[in-house]
C-alpha cells in the first residue's frame, strides 16, 4: 500500500519531498508550536497555515486557517474543507506544493533518493544561515530555479556545478564555463570528493559549507550535553511582557527624537544586510540610538513577537508610519531593505523639520524686534521696569500656551479617532492638503513594488502597503483597493475605486500589469509622486512659516496688552 507526499515545487523550501503521516497534520512556519506540524522556511507561510485531516480512504482534505494570505487549491481560495486529489496544487504564500500519490513499489525504488544525507549551509552570500538539504541523488547547484541549491547572486551560473554521490560521500563537479568554483580556496577540477566542513566559493560572493549528517549529530549530542544557557533577566519593571509605567509615560510625553529614529534605522538596516540576528541587530542599534529603550525592545523581540509588534508598544516613539513599514517588510520578509527606505522617508522628514525650525528661529527673531520697537511708546510712558516684567511674563505664558497646544496636539494624535480628525483637518487647507494625499500615495506606491516583487499575492502586497502611508485615512481607502483584488480585479481597477491616483498613474500601473514590470513601473511612479510632493510641500512650507510667524506676533502682542492690563489692576 502506498501513500500521499507533499513536493515543493515553488518557494525557499524548492525540492522538498515531505511523507504524510497521521491524521491531523499542520502546515506552517517554525513558531507555530503545534506538535508534529511541518514546518517550512518560507517567510511569507503563516505560523498556523493550513489543517490537512485524513477522511477514510486515506486522502486528505485541507482547511485553511491563515486570515493574512489564505490558501489556494488549484487556483481556487480555500474557502471550505477541500479533498485533495493527486496532483492537487496547494498555495501557501509563497510556496507551491503538489500533492502527490506514491505506490509501495514506488516508495521503495526511490528510498535511497529520499535519504537525507546533509546540508549546504550558506556562510556568505544571500541570506546567510540558510541550510539547503542534499539527498542520496544528483543535486544541481546554480541560480536556475531547476537547481536543488538555488542561489538568487548574478555571480553564479545558472548551472554552476552538481553534487553527486559515491559510496555515501559527495563529489563535486564544476559545470560553469564563464565562472569558477574553489574548494577551500583551490580551484575545482573536473570532479573531487568533500570532506565534513569543506567550503565551496560559488561564483564571487557565495561560500557554502557542507555538513552532512553524522557532524550535525554529533553537534546536537554536544548541544545536549552542554549546561543551560543562562537567559537574560527580563528589565527592571518588566512583568509578565509589560512595559513600566513610568516608561510609557516619558514615551507619550516625549517620544524619541526623529533623529534617533533615523540613526536606529540605518542601523538596524546595516546590521541585518550583514547578516546579524534579528535580535542582535535591535539590540546594538537600539543602544546606539535609542538607549532608554534598548532593553526593553531586545526583551520583546526575544520573548517571541515581531519586531512591528515591539515597536507598536512605544506610539509616542514609532509612529503609524514607521510601525506599518516594518511589518510590512517582516510580512514581505524583505525587512532590510524596507528599514532601508524608512530611513531615507525619516531623514527626508528630519531635513524639512529643521529648515522650518530654522525659518522660524529667524522669521520669529526678526519679528520680536519689530514687535518690541511697536511697543517702545509703551516704553516710555509706563517705564523700563514695568514694560520688561510685562514682556517677560507675555513670553512665558505664550510659551506655556504654545507647549499646552503642542503637547495636547501630540496626545490626540495617538488615539486613531482625533488622528483621524487631525488629518482631515490638515488635508483640507489648500496649500498643505494636496501636498500631505501626494506624499502617502507615494509612499504606498514605493511599498508596493517591492512587495510584489518579493513574491506576495497581489491583495496581500495591497493590504500591507495600504499600512504604509503614514495616513489612517489614505490608508483605509487603499485597503478596499486589496479587497478588490482580492476578488479578482486588476491593480488598476482596484486602485480606481479608491479616487487617491490620477489617471495618468493609473495608465502606468495598467501598462505595468500588462507587460509583467509592474514593480519597476510603480519604482518610476512612486518617484514622480514624491518629487511632485516635494515641490508641494516646499511651496506649503513657505506659507505655512508665515502664517505661523503672524500667529506669533499677535499672541506676543495679546499676551503684552493683557499683561500690562492684569498689573495695572494689580497696581
Amino acid at each position: 500500500m502506498g501513500g500521499y507526499q507533499l513536493v515543493v515545487i515553488e518557494g525557499k523550501d524548492l525540492g522538498r519531498i515531505i511523507p504524510l503521516e497521521g491524521s491531523c497534520v499542520t502546515l506552517g512556519r517554525p513558531g507555530a508550536g503545534v506538535e508534529g506540524a511541518i514546518e517550512f522556511e518560507e517567510p511569507s507561510v503563516s505560523r498556523v497555515h493550513a489543517v490537512l485531516t485524513k477522511i477514510p480512504g486515506g486522502a486528505y482534505e485541507l482547511s485553511n486557517r491563515s486570515l493574512t494570505s489564505p490558501v489556494r487549491v488549484d487556483g481556487q481560495p480555500a474557502t471550505s474543507s477541500i479533498r485533495l486529489e493527486p496532483g492537487s496544487r496547494i498555495q501557501l504564500g509563497n510556496l507551491l506544493v503538489e500533492v502527490r500519490y506514491v505506490s509501495s513499489e514506488a516508495q521503495g525504488r526511490a528510498q535511497g533518493e529520499t535519504t537525507l544525507m546533509g546540508y549546504l549551509e550558506v556562510t556568505r552570500g544571500p541570506r546567510p544561515g540558510t541550510r539547503y538539504p542534499l539527498y542520496h541523488k544528483r543535486s544541481l547547484i546554480g541560480r536556475s530555479p531547476a537547481c536543488e541549491v538555488q542561489l538568487g547572486e548574478r555571480s553564479v551560473s545558472r548551472y554552476h556545478a552538481a553534487l553527486d554521490w559515491f559510496d555515501g560521500v559527495p563529489m563535486l563537479m564544476h559545470l560553469s564555463k564563464s565562472n569558477t568554483t574553489l574548494l577551500n580556496g583551490q580551484v575545482v577540477p573536473d570532479t573531487t570528493l568533500l570532506d565534513p566542513r569543506d567550503k565551496l566559493e560559488v561564483g564571487s560572493k557565495v561560500t557554502l559549507q557542507w555538513i552532512p549528517l553524522a557532524l550535525l549529530a554529533e553537534e546536537e549530542e554536544q548541544r545536549k550535553n552542554a549546561p543551560p544557557p543562562v537567559e537574560a533577566p527580563a528589565p527592571v519593571g518588566v512583568t509578565g511582557g509589560r512595559v513600566p509605567v513610568c516608561l510609557r509615560l516619558r514615551d507619550l510625553l516625549r517620544g524619541g527624537s526623529l533623529a534617533a529614529r533615523v540613526r536606529f534605522f540605518e542601523e538596524l538596516s546595516k546590521r541585518l544586510e550583514k547578516g546579524e540576528s534579528i535580535l542582535l541587530a535591535v539590540a546594538e542599534a537600539a543602544a546606539l540610538a535609542l538607549p532608554h529603550l534598548a532593553p526593553y525592545l531586545a526583551f520583546v523581540v526575544r520573548s517571541g513577537r515581531d519586531l512591528g509588534e515591539a515597536l507598536a508598544r512605544f506610539p509616542g516613539t514609532f509612529d503609524h508610519y514607521e510601525t506599518g513599514l516594518v511589518g510590512a517588510g517582516e510580512e514581505a520578509g524583505t525587512l532590510a531593505a524596507e528599514l532601508q527606505v524608512l530611513a531615507d522617508s525619516l531623514a527626508e522628514s528630519l531635513a524639512w523639520r529643521r529648515s522650518l525650525a530654522r525659518r522660524l528661529f529667524w522669521g520669529g527673531l526678526l519679528l520680536f524686534g519689530l514687535t518690541i520697537l511697536l511697543l517702545v511708546p509703551a516704553l516710555q510712558s509706563e517705564g523700563l521696569r514695568e514694560f520688561g516684567i510685562a514682556l517677560g511674563g507675555s513670553v512665558v505664558l505664550a510659551a506655556a500656551l504654545a507647549g499646552l497646544l503642542a503637547m495636547l496636539v501630540r496626545l490626540t494624535g495617538l488615539v486613531p479617532f482625533f488622528r483621524v480628525q487631525q488629518e482631515l483637518f490638515l488635508e483640507s487647507i489648500p496649500v498643505l492638503g494636496p501636498a500631505l494625499r501626494l506624499r502617502a500615495a507615494a509612499r504606498f506606491l514605493r511599498s508596493l513594488g517591492p512587495l510584489l516583487e518579493a513574491g506576495l499575492q497581489v491583495h496581500l502586497a495591497l493590504r500591507l502597503a495600504a499600512c504604509c502611508t503614514g495616513s489612517i485615512r489614505q490608508g483605509r481607502r487603499l485597503a478596499c483597493a486589496a479587497e478588490g483584488s482580492a476578488q479578482g480585479r486588476p491593480v488598476r481597477e482596484a486602485l480606481t475605486e479608491t479616487g487617491v491616483f490620477p489617471e495618468d498613474v493609473l495608465s502606468e500601473i495598467a501598462q505595468g500589469e500588462e507587460e509583467g514590470n509592474l514593480p519597476a513601473r510603480l519604482e518610476k511612479v512612486s518617484q514622480d509622486m514624491a518629487a511632485l510632493a516635494r515641490i508641494e510641500m516646499t511651496r506649503a512650507l513657505g506659507t505655512v512659516v508665515r502664517l505661523l510667524l503672524a500667529g506669533m506676533v499677535l499672541v506676543l502682542m495679546l499676551t503684552v496688552s493683557l499683561a500690562w492690563k492684569l498689573m495695572a489692576w494689580v497696581g
